[in-house]
């Protein structure tokens, strides 16, 4: 009893003192209390280390818990949560394409009073305004940008040197190439042609390369143009020299493709590239280079896609939008990029040196490739629907169950009078 009274007389004192000189040292509710947000994300290397640094770098008194998965779930998942206003989310991954959708349903915050409060903190000036351009819906930011990449050319060094065939420069020359690498052992080249967002990503690669786009000057439907229909053709022909069953292939099974010594070629996203040299995963180690895809004539646009990634915050956390926001600037700033660039191309111009170019020979094709002409998909809120719905017909087409230019014409209509209905 003496001892316990003893103790009571010591914390009074220690409190008295403490009030005395205007310092609080009763712990408090607030200061033990620990605010977890919840992240959704799609998954790849780049991916999982941003993952990682939100949950290193958070602040103090931040837990942060991570759920990763494909592209096409995370899509569906959060589509399902925004759409019922979920505060189930408080961080998510985003792509360009699904900010359109997302920004003009009211799904996302705004950011851009946040970017303003916190440059001298986090330097968001280093991020160049075309990758901000990205986020941008109606003038507003909705999204922080952290690494980037295009579609590049993987190609075996050993089997072009054996075979006395030159990096292909030109759409022709590539499908030259693949004929000639396709014998008993493996396929010339590999394609995600699975409908509709990775075939979506196919076709644009080659849509570049012809000169055509989704949509013309005055947002009608071009994707049906001569130069659509060029772009098809030589899918069709690549076809022929890839493994069977590449009409259900995405970016995942490319990649088991090229690391298991199935094809020559892949017109593949340069952030797979750092698995090639790993020995746990690749039976290619040392004998796969990196190169900007071809074109349809030397030096013109090529077969190539570029987008970046980043985290957006839902509108419908219950959490603190400025907490959060903290929480990704920590993971994304210059600092974490720099660490990150092994696995991800970074955004940031004090990142992206020419150093790091000359190290990384498939980050220096992506950075010849954005030059060359290598555009983003559209970002407005109805692509992806026309997406899924040119999709659907140019898959049919693929399959040969229709001419390409009816398949296009029909989407084409059909997406038209979708642009209409919303006010093009």
């Amino acid at each position: 009893m003496a001892t316990r009274s003893a103790r009571r007389v010591g914390l009074v004192v220690v409190l008295l003192f403490g009030v005395a000189i205007g310092i609080s040292v009763w712990p408090t509710e607030a200061s033990a209390q620990v605010t977890t947000l919840h992240l959704l994300s799609h998954r790849y290397p780049a991916l999982e280390y941003y993952a990682n640094a939100l949950v290193s770098q958070a602040p103090k008194g931040v837990k942060v818990e991570t759920e990763l998965m494909t592209y096409i779930d995370w899509q569906t998942k959060m589509r399902i949560n925004l759409s019922a206003h979920s505060d189930a989310y408080d961080i998510t991954y985003v792509y360009p394409p699904d900010l359109g959708e997302f920004a003009s349903k009211g799904w996302l915050h705004s950011l851009d009073d946040l970017i303003k409060k916190y440059e001298a903190e986090f330097h968001f000036s280093d991020i160049p305004d075309p990758v901000w351009d990205a986020y941008r819906y109606k003038g507003k930011i909705y999204g922080i940008p952290h690494h980037q990449w295009a579609a590049i050319l993987f190609y075996r060094k050993d089997l072009l040197e054996a075979a006395r065939i030159a990096v292909p420069k030109t759409l022709d020359q590539f499908v030259d190439a693949a004929a000639k690498l396709t014998t008993g052992k493996r396929f010339g080249t590999v394609m995600w042609l699975k409908p509709a967002d990775h075939l979506s990503n196919q076709f644009q690669v080659f849509l570049t390369a012809t000169g055509g786009w989704w949509f013309d000057k005055s947002m009608k439907p071009a994707f049906n143009s001569p130069e659509a229909l060029r772009a098809v053709d030589y899918i069709q022909k690549l076809m022929k020299y890839s493994p069977p069953g590449v009409m259900n292939f995405g970016t995942d099974e490319t990649m088991v493709a090229l690391l298991q010594d199935q094809v020559a070629f892949a017109i593949q996203h340069g952030t797979r590239a750092a698995a090639m040299n790993d020995p746990t995963q690749s039976k290619v180690v040392g004998h796969v280079g990196f190169a900007v895809p071809p074109s349809l004539t030397a030096g013109g646009p090529p077969a190539s896609i570029t987008a970046s990634a980043g985290y957006a915050i839902p509108a419908f956390t219950k959490n603190d939008r400025e907490l959060i926001f903290r929480t990704i600037a920590r993971a994304t700033d210059r600092e974490m990029e720099v660490k990150g660039s092994d696995v991800a191309m970074p955004v940031r111009v004090a990142a992206l040196t020419k150093e790091l170019l000359q190290k990384r020979p498939d980050y220096a094709a992506t950075f010849e490739a954005v030059k060359a002409g290598a555009r983003t998909r559209p970002s407005i809120p109805e692509f992806n629907t026309i997406q899924e719905i040119a999709m659907r017909e140019l898959s049919r087409a693929l399959a040969g169950q229709v001419k390409a230019k009816e398949a296009l014409d029909s989407a084409a209509k059909e997406a038209a009078e979708l642009l209409k209905k919303a006010g093009y």
